[in-house]
């Protein structure tokens, strides 16, 4: 009787030592992004045309969009013709966002642009983020769909629509990561040793045609909703990133493809972790990207009618006196 009593009251310390972390550590940092997470959907949500005001664009993406492109920067070298606002989630792939902007549109959402930002193998990957999808981008009405499209079983789709309907539900993953990453400030770097090899890209033709395929699927999807689509393609280290077939699937699909810089065009010290840019990388890259929409969104005449830009752009960061600061 008293071995049970001591068991029930070790694991009763352990509950409440559990909480007491989750309340002091795992609550506020879930609460912060929970904050970024609702201020940019509303953000997302309430984008129109205004008479005299800076156009609206839309930039949506992953982690690769959050630490890649530096937002005031970009408005500064935009504005004031342009105003770009941001909706990221992290660990997103095409088919989140391609569901992620019907909901937006549905509610109301009118960009006179919308830019995605992505990289080849996250363009063309069959599946959805799972619960975090369902709570953020999904729109319930389209639960069958995604379950046709992504092939999923009845248990899977349900797991949705419960992350649809509950938030703590759909967020259950980012809180355990959470609570983990206090326990084990390391666990980050131990996951990415522990994770599995990438497999590699598929040939370019392969993936030129899966991309043209969606990359004309979410400009049809865009086009319905005043929106012009633009795909940017963040810079990798990688030998071979995909980049030049998603370019030319862009072709192909008469949508304009981004890509400022090709593979191991940028210097490894300007990479965080040999995948996303550090704050330097990301200064030059948004330096880069900002000539190039500049003259993508002048060229197919966003601004009011009647309107002219002839301001010259010469906003991009010359490499070499990068490398020369080292």
């Amino acid at each position: 009787m008293h071995r049970y009593s001591a068991i029930l009251l070790a694991l009763g310390t352990i509950f409440c030592a559990a909480l007491e972390i989750g309340q002091r550590y795992v609550v506020p940092r879930i609460t912060a992004m929970d904050a970024r997470l609702d201020r940019e959907h509303t953000g997302a949500e309430e984008l129109r045309p205004i008479p005299g005001k800076p156009v609206p664009v839309l930039m949506v993406g992953n982690s690769l969009l959050k630490k890649g492109v530096v937002i005031p920067l970009l408005n500064e070298k935009l504005g004031p013709e342009y105003t770009v606002t941001r909706y990221v989630v992290e660990d997103t792939n095409y088919l989140d966002w391609y569901y992620g902007l019907r909901r937006l549109f549905r509610a109301g959402a009118r960009p006179k642009a919308v830019i995605l930002v992505l990289n080849a193998r996250q363009l063309i990957s069959p599946g959805v983020h799972g619960d975090i999808f369902a709570s953020l981008l999904m729109d319930a009405r389209d639960l069958l769909d995604v379950k046709r499209t992504v092939g999923s079983d009845n248990t899977a789709a349900s797991n949705l629509l419960f992350a649809n309907l509950s938030r703590f539900y759909g967020m259950r993953s980012e809180i355990h990561k959470a609570f983990l990453v206090h326990v084990l400030p390391d666990f980050p770097d131990l996951a990415v040793k522990l994770r599995p090899a990438t497999a590699s890209l598929p040939p370019d033709g392969e993936i030129e045609t899966k991309a043209s395929e969606r990359i004309s699927q979410m400009s049809r999807l865009c086009a319905q909703n005043g929106s012009q689509f633009i795909l940017v393609v963040p810079p990798s280290p990688a030998v071979r990133d995909g980049s030049s077939a998603v370019e030319s699937a862009g072709n192909r699909a008469a949508v304009q493809v981004l890509v400022p810089f090709r593979p191991q065009e940028l210097p490894d010290n300007l990479y965080a972790d040999g995948f996303h840019l550090n704050y330097r990388g990301s200064l030059v890259f948004t330096q880069a990207l900002s000539s190039r929409l500049r003259q993508t969104l002048n060229n197919d005449k966003l601004t009011q009618a009647g309107e002219s830009d002839d301001r010259a752009v010469n906003s991009a960061v010359s490499l070499s006196a990068v490398r020369r600061t080292e």
